[in-house]
C-alpha cells in the first residue's frame, strides 16, 4: 500500500535529517506496520508460504508400512517380564 510521506513529514519536523532521509524513514515505518497487520490477518508472505508447504506435504501420498509381525516375539515378552521381576526383588 503506497504511503503519502508528505502527509506525515510534520511528525519529523524536529529531526535533524535531510528531507529524503525523513521520507525514507516514513516509508520504513510504514513497511513495518504493514508487516504487522499482514501477520495479524494471516496474510504475511512467510505465513502463506508455510501454509502452502504444509498443504503440499500433507497431500502427498504415503506408502503404508507393512509388517509380517503383528505381535511381539515371545522372547522379548519373556525378557521384559524377567527384568521386571528382577527389579522387584532388589
Amino acid at each position: 500500500m503506497p504511503i503519502d510521506a508528505e502527509k506525515y513529514l510534520h511528525h519529523l519536523a524536529d529531526f535533524d535529517l535531510p528531507h529524503d532521509r525523513k521520507v525514507a524513514l516514513i516509508h520504513s515505518v510504514g513497511a513495518i506496520m504493514e508487516s504487522f497487520v499482514d501477520r495479524g490477518f494471516g496474510v504475511h508472505p512467510v505465513q502463506l508460504a508455510e501454509a502452502a508447504a504444509r498443504k503440499r506435504d500433507s497431500s502427498a501420498p504415503t506408502d503404508p508400512v507393512e509388517s509380517d509381525h503383528t505381535t511381539l516375539p515371545p522372547q522379548f515378552t519373556a525378557a521384559v517380564r524377567k527384568r521386571g521381576a528382577d527389579k522387584q526383588e532388589t
